[in-house]
């Protein structure tokens, strides 16, 4: 980096489908070691996916690496034991084709 400045990494935020997820549809032991060796160095590690918290593996809930989630399309922002911080619904008129 040019001019000295120490740019540090704080947080990785990653999709799932095809980026953290293998083509079996579970993390890669690779993502799994890189995102363990990135929270032993203080880094923070979000989801962030189009799914619901429901769609996530049970067993990455309970890796203990996941600092949080960006789920439903950024819809719904969830720490890492998955409470609730916001929470933004669609009106249901936008949602509802309209009657002919």
């Amino acid at each position: 980096m040019e001019g000295g400045g120490t740019d540090v990494i704080r947080v990785i935020a990653s999709d799932m489908d095809g980026t953290l997820l293998g083509t079996d549809h579970k993390a890669t032991p690779e993502n799994i070691d890189a995102i363990r060796e990135a929270r032993q160095s203080g880094v923070d590690f979000v989801v962030v996916t189009s799914r619901s918290f429901s769609g996530i593996e049970d067993k990455m809930k309970r890796s203990g690496l996941i600092n949080g989630y960006v789920l439903n399309g950024g819809a719904e922002v969830r720490l890492g034991d998955g409470l609730l911080l916001e929470s933004i619904p669609m009106e249901r008129n936008s949602v509802l084709m309209p009657e002919n």
